[in-house]
């Protein structure tokens, strides 16, 4: 759904934190307890029709479609009323909440929790096609806020908090790939402008990659810089990209051995002052 112009905006903060996700395929060594609706991919895709699809839906009592009634609500009419629907599993896999309700939700209750949701929205003044913004991470509280959304028939658009926690700002590509998935890159790169280059090859686009989360930016001012960056960089298990000037590449001098290990998190301060501050 397009929002129409001129449509409310509607923002619902929260401070679930979020659970990590697997990557990859999923393997079972045990056969399911339940058979799988969808055994034979190639088979149902090759004989899936829209048509034949649209039989499946119950469709609104009163006409039409809306993908929560389908997932939700229609379970209620029936006798999966008091069947699991959600159930919120903790970073050590064990069953828990976030406080002494229950861990699981049934469809009953969720169609409960969402037509209450969408009810609010609606007493708001947020009605079809309006935009409803969330910071909730992954908590029971977001799929309320998602499937009542979309109840509603408005349009949900998730945020992302740019806060992170004291382990993601050692590693920024922590909350990208959440620990799983180490990602030791280093690139090297010329930047600025000089030496006769046309203007194509005289960007300076370090600011650009700093704004990506999850990708470390260097930028050497001086030889040793260039030289003793380079091993932390190497060691650091998230990409980092190194944007060394042009006009390093024709400075010769004497290499100092590093006086510390190089700290990639701080600027460094050649000279400390009160009067003026230059940054390179």
């Amino acid at each position: 759904m397009r929002p129409k112009p001129g449509s409310a905006t509607l923002e619902i903060r929260g401070q679930c934190r979020e659970e990590p996700h697997a990557l990859g395929h999923i393997h079972k060594d045990t056969a399911p307890v339940v058979p799988p609706r969808l055994a034979d991919y190639d088979r149902a895709r090759s004989a899936f029709t829209w048509a034949r699809a649209r039989t499946a839906l119950t469709g609104l009592p009163g006409g039409g479609l809306n993908m929560v009634h389908e997932a939700v609500d229609r379970h209620t009419a029936s006798d999966h009323a008091d069947k699991v629907a959600l159930r919120c599993v903790a970073r050590d896999n064990s069953v828990s909440a976030r406080d002494n309700s229950v861990s699981t939700v049934t469809y009953a209750e969720l169609a409960r929790r969402t037509s209450r949701f969408a009810n609010v929205l609606r007493s708001l003044g947020v009605g079809p096609g309006d935009r409803v913004f969330t910071l909730l991470g992954r908590c029971p509280e977001l799929y309320t806020t998602v499937l009542g959304t979309l109840k509603n028939t408005s349009v949900l658009c998730p945020l992302f908090t740019a806060r992170r926690d004291p382990q993601q700002r050692r590693h920024p590509a922590a909350h990208v790939r959440r620990g799983q998935l180490p990602v030791p890159l280093v690139i090297r790169m010329t930047t600025g402008a000089g030496r006769q280059l046309a203007a194509q090859h005289s960007h300076s686009l370090e600011g650009w990659y700093a704004h990506i989360p999850g990708i470390r930016v260097l930028a050497p001012a001086t030889l040793e810089d260039a030289r003793h960056m380079l091993t932390p960089a190497l060691a650091d298990p998230d990409p980092v990209l190194i944007f060394e000037h042009g006009s390093l590449y024709n400075v010769s001098g004497e290499l100092l051995p590093p006086t510390a290990s190089v700290d990639l998190d701080h600027a460094a301060i050649r000279r400390p002052g009160t009067d003026i501050s230059l940054i390179t």
